[in-house]
C-alpha cells in the first residue's frame, strides 16, 4: 500500500511539473497575461506559478462559471473564430457540426 502512495505522489508531482513547465514556455512564446485555475485541482501549480511571476486567479468550476466558459467556446466555434494549434483530433472534433445542430463528441461516461 505504501508503494502505491509513493507512486501516486510521484506521478502527481511529475504532472504538476509538466503543467508548470508548459505554462512557463507559453509565457516566453506568447503574451500570457494570466492563468485561471480551479482552486480545488490546481492549487500547487498556482503557487509555483506565482513564485515565478505568473499572474494567477482562482476560477472555481461553478455552474455560472462553466456556463460562461462553454457559451464563449460555442460562440467562437459558431462564428468560426476559434484559433487552434495544428492538431488533427481537435480540428476533427470541432468540425463535427451540421447545419442544424452541434453534436457533442466525447468518450463514454461509464
Amino acid at each position: 500500500m505504501a508503494d502505491g502512495v509513493v507512486v501516486a505522489s510521484t506521478t502527481v508531482e511529475k504532472f504538476i511539473r509538466m503543467i508548470a513547465a508548459a505554462l512557463l514556455e507559453w509565457r516566453e512564446r506568447f503574451m500570457l497575461k494570466k492563468v485561471w485555475f480551479d482552486p480545488y485541482q490546481m492549487q500547487a501549480v498556482a503557487q509555483r506559478l506565482t513564485r515565478v511571476g505568473i499572474k494567477v486567479e482562482e476560477y472555481a468550476q461553478t455552474i455560472p462559471n462553466l456556463t460562461a466558459a462553454t457559451s464563449n467556446l460555442f460562440d467562437l466555434i459558431s462564428a468560426r473564430q476559434l484559433v487552434l494549434y495544428p492538431d488533427a483530433a481537435m480540428r476533427q472534433a470541432i468540425s463535427l457540426r451540421s447545419s442544424s445542430k452541434v453534436r457533442a463528441v466525447g468518450g463514454s461516461t461509464s
